[in-house]
């Protein structure tokens, strides 16, 4: 299985599960099908009380572009 690399992401048309990664070791799960999130804490992070779980993706808001 090979995983696909995009510059962007649009939610409205994408399906499946995405990884979101940037230079820190966490990596963020997008359900787009499901409107999930889940933050996969990485080394030498500190971990929330959230991570590990799934949760209700309410919005996504561009701050730039």
């Amino acid at each position: 299985m090979s995983a696909w690399t995009v510059d962007e992401l649009v939610l409205a048309k994408a399906s499946g599960v995405w990884a979101v990664r940037s230079a820190s070791p966490t990596t963020y799960y997008v359900d787009t099908d499901a409107k999930l999130l889940l933050r996969r804490v990485g080394p030498g992070s500190s971990p929330g009380l959230a991570d590990g779980r799934w949760a209700l993706l309410l919005g996504v808001h561009a701050l730039a572009h």
